[in-house]
This record gives structure tokens, sequence and C-alpha cells, in this order.
């Protein structure tokens, strides 16, 4: 699956969906990624300079 294509594994609050068929690393690295640059564009904007190593985020799978 390619990560252009995952459209259905985003819910209003989290990414809901069947590893690795509806969702996989890709999308969870994606989605991290954009994130990541959607805080920092957050923060500088509130002139709140942040560098990326400072930050810690986590993502969480839960297995059935």
């Amino acid at each position: 699956m390619s990560v252009s294509n995952t459209t259905k594994a985003f819910g209003k609050n989290d990414i809901r969906g069947i590893f690795p068929s509806e969702v996989n690393t890709r999308v969870f690295y994606a989605a991290a990624k954009g994130y990541v640059s959607f805080v920092l564009k957050t923060l500088e904007k509130n002139n709140k300079k942040t560098d990326v190593r400072d930050l810690l985020f986590t993502v969480c799978m839960d297995i059935a």
C-alpha cells in the first residue's frame, strides 16, 4: 500500500486499520513526520523556537 492511498486509515483523532494490509510502517512514519512538522511550525509561529531533538513523541499500536 502506498502512503498516498491511505485516506481511509485516518479517523477523526487517530489512525486505524489492519496492519499491514490497511496501515503499515510507511503510514505511521508519514503521519509522525507531518505531525512533528506541524508542531514545529506552530511553536515557531508562537515565537517558541524548539529543536526537533528536544521533542518526544510516542506512537502506540494495539495488538489484537
